[in-house]
């Protein structure tokens, strides 16, 4: 197998999981929200190390979201194509991934990455105070589920399954550690 090709199926499995963790870890923190003071976007932030980076948001926006909060936390960790690690960029990064190793993947682990990939982006065209995060936050999970269900059942068990199973645990692995 060429290192090439090792790379992109590893950051495909890294990139999905990244995706789904983000909107998993957006989900529950929306929950905790409705019980809370409304702290909880500095904690999410801190999980995935980008502290900095949403307080120059926050500044940057105040006039949007005076104090940052959750509506700023949600576009930060979901819509923001600045931050890498936002569901947006990181089923981007998945899908020039997949789109480079279409030989080494089944078409309906391509086809259920572009559908969403597809979906996100045509969403990201509109207009934003029209989007209903929520449905949003849930279809990529569900996508993201679908994605990894194609590639358990479909992809043969050889070099190329094992990387996008090695780059996903790891990303697993990774999150969890931050928790």
């Amino acid at each position: 197998m060429l290192s090439s090709t090792a790379k992109n199926l590893y950051w495909m499995g890294r990139y999905l999981q990244r995706a789904k963790t983000t909107a998993r870890l957006i989900e529950a923190t929306q929950r905790m929200a409705l019980q809370s003071r409304g702290k909880e976007a500095e904690g999410v932030v801190a999980i995935f190390g980008m502290d900095d980076e949403f307080r120059q948001r926050q500044f940057q926006s105040q006039g949007q979201h005076p104090g940052g909060g959750l509506p700023d936390l949600v576009d930060f960790l979901a819509f923001d194509e600045s931050n890498p690690s936002s569901i947006v960029s990181s089923i981007g990064s998945a899908r020039r991934n997949a789109r480079e190793e279409r030989n080494n993947i089944t078409v309906d682990v391509w086809e259920s990455l572009n559908a969403l990939w597809l979906e996100l982006s045509a969403k990201m065209r509109g207009n934003r105070a029209d989007i209903d995060r929520g449905q949003l936050i849930e279809s990529v999970k569900k996508q993201a589920v679908m994605i990894f269900g194609a590639a358990q059942v479909t992809l043969l068990r050889d070099e190329a399954y094992n990387f996008f199973q090695l780059g996903a645990f790891l990303e697993r692995g990774d999150n969890t550690a931050r928790i």
